[in-house]
Protein backbone atom coordinates (compact mmCIF):
# COMPACT_ATOMS: atom_id res chain seq x y z
CA UNK A 1 0.00 0.00 0.00
CA UNK A 2 1.68 3.15 -0.95
CA UNK A 3 0.59 6.08 1.40
CA UNK A 4 1.43 9.77 0.51
CA UNK A 5 1.63 11.82 3.40
CA UNK A 6 1.65 15.86 2.80
CA UNK A 7 2.83 16.54 6.72
CA UNK A 8 5.34 19.06 8.08
CA UNK A 9 8.93 17.98 8.30
CA UNK A 10 8.39 17.17 12.07
CA UNK A 11 4.97 14.96 11.75
CA UNK A 12 7.97 13.18 8.85
CA UNK A 13 10.43 12.71 10.98
CA UNK A 14 8.07 11.20 13.76
CA UNK A 15 6.95 8.54 11.12
CA UNK A 16 10.01 7.64 9.98
CA UNK A 17 11.63 7.05 13.69
CA UNK A 18 8.35 4.45 14.64
CA UNK A 19 9.78 0.94 14.08
CA UNK A 20 6.96 -0.30 12.76
CA UNK A 21 5.52 2.68 10.51
CA UNK A 22 8.80 3.35 9.01
CA UNK A 23 8.22 -0.42 7.33
CA UNK A 24 5.53 0.95 4.82
CA UNK A 25 5.80 2.71 1.50
CA UNK A 26 5.37 6.46 2.49
CA UNK A 27 5.78 8.93 -0.44
CA UNK A 28 6.44 12.59 0.59
CA UNK A 29 6.06 14.24 -2.19
CA UNK A 30 3.10 15.88 -3.93
CA UNK A 31 2.97 14.55 -7.34
CA UNK A 32 2.61 10.96 -6.26
CA UNK A 33 0.27 9.09 -8.04
CA UNK A 34 -2.15 5.95 -7.43
CA UNK A 35 -1.57 6.27 -3.56
CA UNK A 36 -3.70 4.35 -1.76
CA UNK A 37 -4.08 6.53 1.38
CA UNK A 38 -3.58 10.16 1.32
CA UNK A 39 -2.42 11.96 5.06
CA UNK A 40 -2.51 15.73 5.05
CA UNK A 41 -2.45 18.50 7.48
CA UNK A 42 -4.69 20.62 5.37
CA UNK A 43 -3.14 24.09 7.12
CA UNK A 44 0.04 22.87 5.25
CA UNK A 45 -0.82 21.86 2.06
CA UNK A 46 -3.79 21.97 -0.72
CA UNK A 47 -5.41 18.86 -1.89
CA UNK A 48 -3.79 17.10 -5.02
CA UNK A 49 -5.12 17.40 -8.10
CA UNK A 50 -5.05 14.14 -9.18
CA UNK A 51 -7.05 12.33 -6.16
CA UNK A 52 -8.74 9.64 -7.33
CA UNK A 53 -12.24 10.13 -5.62
CA UNK A 54 -12.25 6.23 -3.80
CA UNK A 55 -9.12 7.41 -2.36
CA UNK A 56 -9.20 7.39 1.58
CA UNK A 57 -7.94 10.40 3.05
CA UNK A 58 -6.97 11.36 6.50
CA UNK A 59 -6.91 14.88 6.97
CA UNK A 60 -5.10 15.92 10.27
CA UNK A 61 -5.18 19.29 12.17
CA UNK A 62 -8.67 20.34 10.60
CA UNK A 63 -9.75 23.90 10.56
CA UNK A 64 -13.59 24.55 10.93
CA UNK A 65 -13.84 26.03 7.27
CA UNK A 66 -12.21 22.88 5.86
CA UNK A 67 -14.36 20.37 8.09
CA UNK A 68 -16.27 17.84 6.05
CA UNK A 69 -14.18 18.96 2.53
CA UNK A 70 -13.54 15.68 0.92
CA UNK A 71 -16.33 13.06 0.94
CA UNK A 72 -14.02 10.07 1.81
CA UNK A 73 -12.31 11.75 4.35
CA UNK A 74 -11.73 11.40 7.89
CA UNK A 75 -11.22 14.54 9.37
CA UNK A 76 -8.95 15.34 13.14
CA UNK A 77 -8.81 18.66 14.99
CA UNK A 78 -5.61 17.32 17.02
CA UNK A 79 -2.21 17.13 15.30
CA UNK A 80 -0.95 13.83 13.92
CA UNK A 81 -0.27 11.33 16.35
CA UNK A 82 2.05 8.33 15.48
CA UNK A 83 0.93 6.05 18.11
CA UNK A 84 -2.95 6.61 16.68
CA UNK A 85 -1.66 5.93 12.99
CA UNK A 86 0.07 2.85 13.66
CA UNK A 87 -3.30 1.47 15.36
CA UNK A 88 -5.09 2.85 12.44
CA UNK A 89 -3.06 1.34 9.50
CA UNK A 90 -2.77 -1.50 10.79
CA UNK A 91 -6.33 -2.05 10.99
CA UNK A 92 -6.88 -0.98 7.63
CA UNK A 93 -4.42 -2.90 6.40
CA UNK A 94 -6.21 -5.73 8.16
CA UNK A 95 -9.98 -4.33 6.60
CA UNK A 96 -8.10 -4.80 3.08
CA UNK A 97 -6.94 -7.77 3.63
CA UNK A 98 -3.24 -6.53 2.60
CA UNK A 99 -1.90 -7.76 6.76
CA UNK A 100 -3.25 -10.88 8.40
CA UNK A 101 -1.76 -10.97 11.85
CA UNK A 102 -0.31 -14.16 13.30
CA UNK A 103 -0.23 -12.24 16.30
CA UNK A 104 -0.80 -9.03 18.19
CA UNK A 105 0.95 -7.82 20.94
CA UNK A 106 2.59 -11.23 21.08
CA UNK A 107 -0.35 -13.60 21.54
CA UNK A 108 -1.22 -15.88 18.94
CA UNK A 109 -4.17 -14.66 17.11
CA UNK A 110 -6.96 -16.96 15.18
CA UNK A 111 -9.45 -15.35 13.11
CA UNK A 112 -13.01 -17.45 12.31
CA UNK A 113 -16.51 -16.10 11.22
CA UNK A 114 -15.96 -12.66 11.92
CA UNK A 115 -14.45 -13.50 16.09
CA UNK A 116 -11.01 -12.52 16.56
CA UNK A 117 -10.07 -15.10 19.07
CA UNK A 118 -6.46 -15.20 21.16
CA UNK A 119 -5.36 -17.37 22.92
CA UNK A 120 -2.39 -16.47 25.64
CA UNK A 121 -0.22 -19.31 25.40
CA UNK A 122 -1.05 -20.22 29.66
CA UNK A 123 -4.50 -20.52 29.27
CA UNK A 124 -6.26 -23.86 29.81
CA UNK A 125 -9.56 -24.87 27.48
CA UNK A 126 -12.59 -23.42 28.98
CA UNK A 127 -14.69 -25.32 31.44
CA UNK A 128 -16.07 -28.14 30.02
CA UNK A 129 -19.69 -27.67 31.00
CA UNK A 130 -19.86 -24.48 29.35
CA UNK A 131 -19.54 -23.34 25.61
CA UNK A 132 -19.24 -20.66 23.19
CA UNK A 133 -21.35 -19.77 19.99
CA UNK A 134 -20.65 -16.64 17.46
CA UNK A 135 -22.12 -15.44 14.58
CA UNK A 136 -21.61 -12.04 12.76
CA UNK A 137 -22.37 -11.36 9.34
CA UNK A 138 -22.00 -7.94 7.83
CA UNK A 139 -24.91 -6.19 5.61
CA UNK A 140 -22.09 -5.77 2.84
CA UNK A 141 -18.59 -6.82 2.30
CA UNK A 142 -17.43 -4.89 4.87
CA UNK A 143 -19.16 -4.74 8.54
CA UNK A 144 -19.09 -2.87 12.17
CA UNK A 145 -18.97 -5.94 13.85
CA UNK A 146 -16.86 -7.44 15.48
CA UNK A 147 -16.49 -10.07 18.28
CA UNK A 148 -13.50 -10.84 20.26
CA UNK A 149 -12.98 -13.88 22.43
CA UNK A 150 -9.78 -13.87 24.71
CA UNK A 151 -8.82 -16.96 26.98
CA UNK A 152 -6.73 -16.32 30.29
CA UNK A 153 -5.36 -18.43 33.14
CA UNK A 154 -8.86 -18.88 34.80
CA UNK A 155 -10.79 -16.41 32.72
CA UNK A 156 -12.79 -16.10 29.51
CA UNK A 157 -13.36 -12.75 27.84
CA UNK A 158 -16.32 -12.24 25.37
CA UNK A 159 -16.85 -8.74 23.80
CA UNK A 160 -19.38 -7.94 20.80
CA UNK A 161 -18.99 -4.44 19.27
CA UNK A 162 -20.53 -2.47 16.98
CA UNK A 163 -18.74 0.54 15.00
CA UNK A 164 -21.52 3.07 13.77
CA UNK A 165 -22.36 3.20 10.32
CA UNK A 166 -21.49 0.55 7.65
CA UNK A 167 -18.65 -0.23 4.76
CA UNK A 168 -15.34 0.09 5.55
CA UNK A 169 -15.19 3.38 7.58
CA UNK A 170 -17.52 0.95 9.81
CA UNK A 171 -14.71 -1.86 9.68
CA UNK A 172 -11.94 0.14 10.45
CA UNK A 173 -12.94 1.22 13.53
CA UNK A 174 -14.00 -1.75 14.59
CA UNK A 175 -10.62 -3.14 13.95
CA UNK A 176 -9.21 -0.10 15.82
CA UNK A 177 -11.67 -0.87 18.36
CA UNK A 178 -10.48 -4.27 19.36
CA UNK A 179 -6.76 -3.47 18.18
CA UNK A 180 -6.85 -1.06 21.69
CA UNK A 181 -8.65 -3.43 23.75
CA UNK A 182 -6.13 -6.51 23.22
CA UNK A 183 -3.46 -4.14 23.83
CA UNK A 184 -4.75 -2.99 27.04
CA UNK A 185 -6.40 -6.49 28.34
CA UNK A 186 -2.81 -8.27 28.07
CA UNK A 187 -1.16 -5.48 30.03
CA UNK A 188 -3.80 -4.71 32.49
CA UNK A 189 -6.75 -6.85 34.51
CA UNK A 190 -10.11 -6.49 33.24
CA UNK A 191 -11.88 -3.75 34.89
CA UNK A 192 -13.18 -0.01 34.71
CA UNK A 193 -10.12 1.64 34.14
CA UNK A 194 -9.50 -0.29 31.46
CA UNK A 195 -12.62 0.18 29.47
CA UNK A 196 -11.71 4.23 30.74
CA UNK A 197 -9.08 4.15 29.03
CA UNK A 198 -9.79 2.09 26.12
CA UNK A 199 -12.63 4.88 25.41
CA UNK A 200 -10.27 7.36 25.83
CA UNK A 201 -7.62 5.92 22.70
CA UNK A 202 -10.88 5.21 20.96
CA UNK A 203 -11.42 8.93 20.97
CA UNK A 204 -8.03 9.53 19.92
CA UNK A 205 -7.84 7.09 16.83
CA UNK A 206 -11.47 7.69 15.30
CA UNK A 207 -12.68 10.55 13.60
CA UNK A 208 -14.72 12.56 15.52
CA UNK A 209 -18.51 11.72 15.71
CA UNK A 210 -17.36 8.20 14.75
CA UNK A 211 -18.36 5.84 17.81
CA UNK A 212 -17.97 1.92 18.96
CA UNK A 213 -20.85 0.15 20.82
CA UNK A 214 -19.52 -2.65 22.86
CA UNK A 215 -20.83 -5.46 25.21
CA UNK A 216 -18.21 -7.59 28.13
CA UNK A 217 -18.73 -10.81 29.96
CA UNK A 218 -15.61 -11.26 31.94
CA UNK A 219 -15.76 -14.93 33.17
CA UNK A 220 -13.56 -15.69 36.22
CA UNK A 221 -13.40 -19.90 36.38
CA UNK A 222 -11.89 -19.92 40.13
CA UNK A 223 -14.26 -17.52 41.51
CA UNK A 224 -17.21 -18.43 39.45
CA UNK A 225 -18.47 -14.98 38.86
CA UNK A 226 -19.35 -13.23 35.68
CA UNK A 227 -18.53 -9.42 35.28
CA UNK A 228 -20.84 -7.59 32.56
CA UNK A 229 -20.29 -4.10 31.06
CA UNK A 230 -23.11 -3.02 28.32
CA UNK A 231 -21.97 0.60 26.76
CA UNK A 232 -24.24 1.60 23.82
CA UNK A 233 -25.70 -1.92 22.65
CA UNK A 234 -28.83 -3.90 23.22
CA UNK A 235 -29.68 -5.47 26.04
CA UNK A 236 -27.07 -8.22 27.51
CA UNK A 237 -29.67 -11.23 28.48
CA UNK A 238 -28.57 -13.64 30.68
CA UNK A 239 -31.60 -16.47 30.88
CA UNK A 240 -32.74 -20.37 31.17
CA UNK A 241 -34.37 -22.03 28.19
CA UNK A 242 -37.65 -21.20 29.18
CA UNK A 243 -37.07 -17.13 30.40
CA UNK A 244 -35.33 -14.33 30.34
CA UNK A 245 -33.57 -13.90 34.13
CA UNK A 246 -32.53 -10.92 33.43
CA UNK A 247 -31.59 -8.05 31.05
CA UNK A 248 -28.78 -5.63 31.49
CA UNK A 249 -29.03 -2.13 29.44
CA UNK A 250 -26.46 -0.25 28.25
CA UNK A 251 -25.11 2.24 31.50
CA UNK A 252 -22.75 3.91 29.88
CA UNK A 253 -22.54 5.67 26.52
CA UNK A 254 -20.76 4.04 23.47
CA UNK A 255 -16.53 4.68 23.08
CA UNK A 256 -14.99 7.10 21.32
CA UNK A 257 -16.83 10.40 23.20
CA UNK A 258 -14.62 9.97 26.26
CA UNK A 259 -17.47 9.53 28.68
CA UNK A 260 -16.65 6.60 30.14
CA UNK A 261 -16.03 7.24 33.65
CA UNK A 262 -13.50 5.54 35.75
CA UNK A 263 -16.36 5.55 38.56
CA UNK A 264 -18.56 3.37 36.25
CA UNK A 265 -19.67 0.31 37.83
CA UNK A 266 -19.17 -3.37 36.20
CA UNK A 267 -22.08 -5.62 37.76
CA UNK A 268 -20.87 -9.14 38.66
CA UNK A 269 -23.66 -12.15 38.95
CA UNK A 270 -22.68 -15.82 39.93
CA UNK A 271 -22.60 -18.39 37.12
CA UNK A 272 -25.65 -20.76 36.94
CA UNK A 273 -26.11 -23.96 35.33
CA UNK A 274 -28.32 -24.49 32.87
CA UNK A 275 -28.56 -20.98 31.58
CA UNK A 276 -27.32 -18.61 28.60
CA UNK A 277 -26.15 -15.17 28.02
CA UNK A 278 -26.59 -13.41 24.63
CA UNK A 279 -24.57 -10.35 23.54
CA UNK A 280 -26.19 -8.89 20.49
CA UNK A 281 -26.14 -5.73 17.78
CA UNK A 282 -29.23 -4.39 16.57
CA UNK A 283 -29.77 -6.40 13.87
CA UNK A 284 -30.85 -9.00 15.60
CA UNK A 285 -34.09 -10.33 16.81
CA UNK A 286 -33.48 -11.03 19.91
CA UNK A 287 -36.60 -13.11 21.20
CA UNK A 288 -36.49 -15.36 17.93
CA UNK A 289 -33.40 -15.98 18.78
CA UNK A 290 -33.66 -17.24 22.20
CA UNK A 291 -36.41 -19.29 21.07
CA UNK A 292 -34.39 -21.09 18.36
CA UNK A 293 -31.79 -21.54 21.56
CA UNK A 294 -34.69 -22.95 24.16
CA UNK A 295 -35.80 -25.86 21.01
CA UNK A 296 -32.03 -26.98 20.78
CA UNK A 297 -32.37 -28.21 24.17
CA UNK A 298 -28.34 -28.17 24.13
CA UNK A 299 -28.55 -28.53 28.24
CA UNK A 300 -29.56 -32.00 27.99
CA UNK A 301 -26.45 -32.84 25.71
CA UNK A 302 -22.81 -34.16 25.87
CA UNK A 303 -22.12 -32.41 23.21
CA UNK A 304 -23.48 -28.86 23.46
CA UNK A 305 -21.15 -27.36 21.02
CA UNK A 306 -22.13 -29.74 18.26
CA UNK A 307 -25.76 -28.47 18.81
CA UNK A 308 -24.55 -24.80 18.67
CA UNK A 309 -22.72 -24.82 15.31
CA UNK A 310 -27.03 -25.01 14.31
CA UNK A 311 -27.97 -22.09 15.88
CA UNK A 312 -28.92 -19.71 13.30
CA UNK A 313 -28.68 -15.80 12.87
CA UNK A 314 -31.76 -13.89 13.40
CA UNK A 315 -31.79 -10.68 11.59
CA UNK A 316 -34.52 -8.18 12.62
CA UNK A 317 -37.26 -7.82 10.06
CA UNK A 318 -37.15 -4.01 10.91
CA UNK A 319 -33.20 -3.41 10.75
CA UNK A 320 -31.25 -3.10 7.60
CA UNK A 321 -27.98 -3.45 9.69
CA UNK A 322 -24.95 -5.76 10.25
CA UNK A 323 -26.72 -8.32 12.37
CA UNK A 324 -24.24 -10.74 14.99
CA UNK A 325 -24.49 -12.48 18.49
CA UNK A 326 -22.75 -14.01 20.99
CA UNK A 327 -23.88 -17.15 23.08
CA UNK A 328 -22.33 -18.42 26.25
CA UNK A 329 -23.76 -20.96 28.16
CA UNK A 330 -23.37 -23.22 30.75
CA UNK A 331 -24.79 -26.70 30.91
Amino acid sequence: MLIQALVSPATRLAILADNWLATLEWCFEADAVNVDLLIIEPLLYAFPEALLPETPVWIYRVSPEHWGAVPCGDSFVLPLDPAALEVRLLALLWCRGELLPACLSGVPLRLENGIVSLDTGLAPAPDPACFIHWQVVPLGKFGGDMALHVEFPGRTLLVLADAIGHGEKAALNAVVFSVLLIRLILDLSFDINVLHLLDLWVTRCIEPGGFVAAAFLDVDWNSGQVQIFNAGMPDILLARPDHVLERFPSQDPPFGFGQVSPAAHLSTRPLQSRSYWILSSDGIDDIALRRHVADDSFFSLSDASWIARGIPLVRSAQADDDASHIIFATT
